[in-house]
């Protein structure tokens, strides 16, 4: 599972669009497309955001994040 779709499941399960996740995170529609489709390196600031405003715990060890790569601030 890539990062995109663990954030787009996530999204889905709690009930938000793409454009409420950008206003509970405080970023862009485009930041949170970008992040769901994998098409660019997701930031490591925009990928914590992201995961605040879903409650999602990336330092749980259950989250599969096999083949994410995200840009280290």
């Amino acid at each position: 599972m890539t990062l995109g779709e663990l954030i787009r499941m996530k999204r889905v399960y709690k009930g938000l669009t793409q454009w409420d996740l950008a206003g509970e995170a405080n970023i862009s529609l485009k930041s949170v497309q970008n992040a769901e489709t994998d098409v660019y390196d997701t930031k490591w600031s925009t990928v914590s955001l992201i995961a605040k405003a879903l409650e999602l715990d990336l330092g749980d060890p259950n989250v599969c994040l096999e083949g994410v790569e995200v840009l280290q601030p």
